[in-house]
Parts: C-alpha cells; sequence; structure tokens
C-alpha cells in the first residue's frame, strides 16, 4: 500500500481469456479448488491449471517490509540484551565501589528498601533521561518511515509513555538483582573487608 487506491476497471473478453479470478467461500477452499480443477482438465486437458492466492501476491509485494521487521526483531533483542549486561555490569561496579558506604547506612538503622532505592536512582536517572531523549528520535523516524505507505496508523502519545514504562521496568528489573544483593549484604562482612 505505497499508492493510494484507485479506480479499477476489468475488462472480461471471452474468446482471449487467459485467467480467471474466483472469490472463494472460506473453509471449502480446497475441495472448491479441486473442483475447479477437475473441471479446467475435463475441457482443457493439454494445459496445466495453476492457481495463485491474491492474498500471496500481495504479501509478495511486502517481502522488503517483512524482512526489514524481522531483521529489527533480531537486532532489538540483541540492542536489549547488550544493555541489559551493560546495566548488570554498572550496577554491580557501584554497588562494589560503594560497599563500606551500605555497611555503614545498615549499621545506622537504613532497610534493604532504601538501600535499594538508593543505589537505583542514579540508573532511574540516567534510564528516565535516555527515554525522554529517545521519544521524540523515534517519534520522527517512525513518521517518516510511515510516510512512504499510503494507508498506515496514527502515532498515539501513549504508544511511547508504554514503551518508556516497560524500558523503565526492564531496566529497574536487571539492576534490581544486583542492587538488592548489595541490601542484603551483611554489614559486617562489607566493613570487615576493610
Amino acid at each position: 500500500m505505497h499508492q493510494k487506491i484507485r479506480p479499477l476497471f476489468i475488462l472480461l473478453n471471452p474468446p482471449h481469456t487467459d485467467n480467471v479470478l474466483i472469490r472463494l467461500q472460506s473453509g471449502v477452499e480446497s475441495a472448491t479448488i479441486e473442483r475447479l480443477e477437475n473441471l479446467f482438465q475435463k475441457h482443457n486437458p493439454d494445459i496445466p491449471f495453476e492457481i495463485d492466492f491474491v492474498d500471496d501476491a500481495y504479501e509478495s509485494l511486502y517481502t522488503a517490509e517483512l524482512k526489514v521487521a524481522l531483521l529489527s526483531k533480531y537486532f532489538a533483542a540483541v540492542a536489549i540484551f547488550i544493555s541489559c549486561l551493560g546495566l548488570i555490569g554498572m550496577a554491580a561496579f557501584t554497588a562494589e565501589r560503594r560497599t563500606k558506604e551500605i555497611g555503614i547506612r545498615k549499621t545506622l538503622g537504613a532497610s534493604a528498601f532504601h538501600v535499594v532505592r538508593l543505589l537505583s536512582a542514579d540508573f532511574t536517572l540516567i534510564v528516565v533521561l535516555a527515554i525522554v531523549l529517545s521519544i521524540p528520535l523515534g517519534y520522527w523516524f517512525t513518521e517518516a518511515w510511515l510516510e512512504g505507505f499510503a494507508y498506515h496508523v496514527l502515532l498515539e502519545w501513549w504508544f511511547y509513555v508504554g514503551i518508556g514504562i516497560a524500558v523503565l521496568a526492564v531496566a529497574l528489573g536487571t539492576i534490581g538483582t544486583q542492587t538488592i544483593k548489595a541490601a542484603l549484604t551483611d554489614p559486617v562482612k562489607s566493613l570487615k573487608n576493610d
């Protein structure tokens, strides 16, 4: 659907017709095709019976878009995986670097929730900043890509809010393992290592 649908005129000229268009009833396609083939072979035994489906023809028009969509899914999965690995590494490094601080805070009465919130705050800020910066770029690229189609969906604001919430949830889930592990560490062990 890269171009708008224009008026169509179909001319049926029986003496020179090589193709016949037939709309099949849903659910009985194979039986109808078998009956058509038998009828065709009865009247034209020397000509091979060939059949094409319109939906297959339309799908072949969009093979490039289907390949791009598939590749985009794979690259997005790899990018998310690499990002999560980076977040885990950063969270582990931060927790290791702040081991003494965490031990002192817990000794002075800080709860595990407070320590998790303290360690997660910096990462949450970075992720929120990344979301805020990427939303306009994502909107612009998506709008430019959709302009190549005559008919397309309208981009709603809640698409991007939902994506932002999902990204934040994945980021917090990723760093949560490291921050909870650091928050539950015995303060005696963390202070004793020095």
